[in-house]
C-alpha cells in the first residue's frame, strides 16, 4: 500500500493547507508513504506518523530508507482510547475510520481533535458512502469487502463522518472526490 499513500501524499501536497504546515501527523499512516511524500513536497514540514506497535519497524524502515528520518518521527498511540499527545496543523488519517466502529470511529476523532491546533485542519482519505448507502459504487464494493474482513469496520456515511466531526468540535467539514475511488473530508478546528 506503500504506492497509493505516496500518491495519495503528492495529491494532498498541492493543498494550500498543506503547503502551509509546518507540524503534521499522520496518523494510522501505515508504510509513513503519505508523510514522505508530504515532507519531499515541503522542505518545511516535520511530520509524525502514528501506527500499531507492530507496523512501527516497518513505518521506521521506510521512513529511514527515504533519507527523511530527521523529519519525520514514528511512534504508536491509541487513538481510540487516547487523545493525541502535541499540537499539530494537520492531522491525516487514510483508511482508518473504516477499520473501527462506530463508536470507536466518534471517539477517535474526538481523540484527534486533541492534538489539533485551533485553525488547524484534518484531512481524511477514506472510502465514503452517499447517505443512500448505494453510492459512490467503489465504496459500495469495498464496504462488502470490509464487512467480511473486518469484526467493526465498515465505510460509513457522510453523515456518519460529520456527526463525529460537529461532536469533536470540528467546523467547516466537506467531503469532495479523490484519487482511487476515495473521498476527502476536510475538517477545520475551532
Amino acid at each position: 500500500m506503500k504506492g497509493s499513500a505516496v500518491a495519495a501524499g503528492r495529491s494532498l501536497s498541492k493543498l494550500p493547507k498543506i503547503a502551509e504546515a509546518r507540524k503534521l501527523i499522520d496518523v494510522g499512516g501505515g508504510s509513513g508513504g503519505l508523510a514522505i511524500a508530504l515532507c519531499e513536497e515541503h522542505p518545511l514540514l516535520h511530520a509524525t506518523v502514528v501506527e500499531l506497535p507492530s507496523v512501527v519497524p516497518i513505518t521506521a524502515q521506510a521512513v529511514e530508507e527515504s533519507g527523511l528520518a530527521d523529519r519525520i518521527n514514528v511512534t504508536t498511540a491509541d487513538i481510540v482510547n487516547n487523545p493525541l499527545e502535541g499540537e499539530y496543523d494537520i492531522v491525516t488519517t487514510r483508511a482508518l475510520f473504516q477499520v473501527l466502529s462506530a463508536e470507536q470511529s466518534g471517539r477517535a476523532a474526538r481523540n484527534i481533535g486533541a492534538g489539533l491546533a485551533s485553525g488547524g485542519t484534518l484531512f481524511i482519505l477514506g472510502m465514503v458512502l452517499d447517505d443512500s448507502h448505494l453510492s459512490p459504487i467503489p465504496s459500495v464494493g469495498m464496504n462488502l469487502i470490509f464487512m467480511n474482513m473486518f469484526d467493526d469496520g465498515q465505510a460509513y456515511t457522510e453523515s456518519e463522518y460529520r456527526s463525529w466531526l460537529k461532536d469533536a468540535g470540528f467546523t467547516d467539514i466537506s467531503r469532495e472526490p479523490h484519487l482511487m475511488g476515495y473521498s476527502l473530508i476536510s475538517a477545520r478546528k475551532t
